[in-house]
């Protein structure tokens, strides 16, 4: 089976499978299946991240087990949110700790530490961070359907890009950072994107009621900048690390970071947005 082969067959799969998540969460009236699966992909996409930027393992299992205590931290209702701070303010820590206890000994502390620890506070907001603005948009008014919305506008925007510009690419977007991406993907995947997020906020409800169509667009539009920016961003990360995916999990796709790139800066534009017009 060939790349894109593998790509069709898995990629309608997936889609299928998040919103079926989604779907399951709506009729229980919680996001419990949905905030499980984005620990167990965020502590995934730790590992990965970890792996390509050269993490040592101490380092790497560490940020894996603190990461996911914060990304669980968020997915919880709390009388006293400000409780949650000192331990969230640990976890960041308890990493860049491990690097400094793991030169302790040795009392020498290399250049290469400083890309560990660069590399530490990428995760924690590449990461992390878009996965705890995920867990907060689920906790939005009528979070459910927002979050549909956002995710699957996002991988719609993908869609487009990949199928437009492998059939119909001609100008590169940006070949420093990722030299198979063109001009015409990036406008098909605005196009795709913002028609679906138009038609799922005209027709899921309680959005439909709440959402004005040039609101739809707008957030269509915003969306799609935002998935193509940190797709580029992923794109520059793995052409840094001089690696093709981050992974081989999926095939046709790569890693688990691979595929949930596009949320780096949609979730927390997708979170932004709905605060403004749903809270």
């Amino acid at each position: 089976m060939t790349h894109k082969q593998a790509r069709f067959f898995l990629g309608p799969l997936l889609l299928a499978a998040v919103v079926g998540v989604f779907l399951a969460d709506a009729a229980m009236g919680r996001p419990l299946l949905t905030e499980i699966v984005i620990v167990l992909l965020g502590v995934v996409a730790l590992f990965e991240f970890a792996a390509i930027t050269g993490m040592p393992g101490a380092v790497r299992g560490a940020l894996m087990v603190t990461g996911a205590a914060v990304m669980v931290s968020f997915a919880q209702e709390y009388e006293y949110p400000g409780s949650r701070i000192p331990v969230i303010a640990a976890c960041v820590l308890v990493p860049f700790l491990v690097v400094m206890c793991l030169r302790w000994g040795s009392g020498v502390v290399k250049r290469d530490d400083l890309v560990v620890l660069g590399a530490i506070a990428l995760a924690w907001l590449f990461v992390v961070a878009p996965a705890v603005f995920l867990m907060r948009a689920l906790h939005l008014p009528h979070g459910i359907s927002w979050t549909i919305i956002l995710v699957v506008g996002s991988k719609l925007n993908d869609i487009g890009g990949y199928l437009v510009g492998s059939t119909l690419g001609r100008h590169k977007l940006c070949p420093g950072v990722s030299p198979n991406k063109s001009v015409e993907g990036a406008i098909g995947g605005l196009v795709l994107g913002t028609i679906g997020t138009l038609a799922m906020a005209s027709f899921i409800d309680p959005i439909s009621g709440l959402l004005v169509p040039w609101q739809a667009i707008v957030f269509g539009l915003v969306l799609g900048v935002a998935t193509q920016l940190g797709d580029l961003f992923e794109s520059m990360l793995k052409r840094a690390a001089d690696v093709k995916d981050s992974g081989a999990l999926l095939p046709g796709f790569g890693g688990v970071l691979d595929l949930v790139d596009s949320l780096i800066l949609a979730a927390p534009v997708g979170y932004a947005v709905g605060l403004a017009w749903l809270a």
